[in-house]
């Protein structure tokens, strides 16, 4: 049976509980509207060209660092469930979906 992975992980797995939770993370984390000063340093010529383009930089840092917080919990997430991920897959490797034969695709 062919199958469709993103690094041992299934397509319905990616679709069904990964993305979701990113999703949710990334929701959860935009949802705190409180603030604090932050310095960063940042290229000079980014500044720049941000500026002439009249990009917010602040709302486009706390973008950034939030994919940059999102991403790191995926790859923790898919590190410790790899074993479960993995058995998962295997067994409809072998087997086929479960219930497949009441599918009606």
């Amino acid at each position: 049976m062919a199958s469709l992975a993103f690094n041992t992980l299934s397509y319905t797995t990616y679709v069904c509980i990964i993305t979701p939770l990113l999703l949710g993370g990334l929701m959860e984390l935009q949802k705190d509207k409180t603030k604090k000063r932050t310095n960063l340093s940042i290229q000079l010529n980014l500044i720049t060209e941000a500026k002439q383009l009249g990009v917010n930089i602040s709302a486009s840092a706390e973008h950034g660092i939030a994919l940059a917080i999102a991403s790191e919990k995926k790859k923790r997430w898919l590190k410790e469930n790899n074993a479960a991920l993995s058995s998962s897959n295997l067994f409809v490797e072998e087997n086929g979906l479960p219930l497949s034969k009441y599918r009606v695709f």
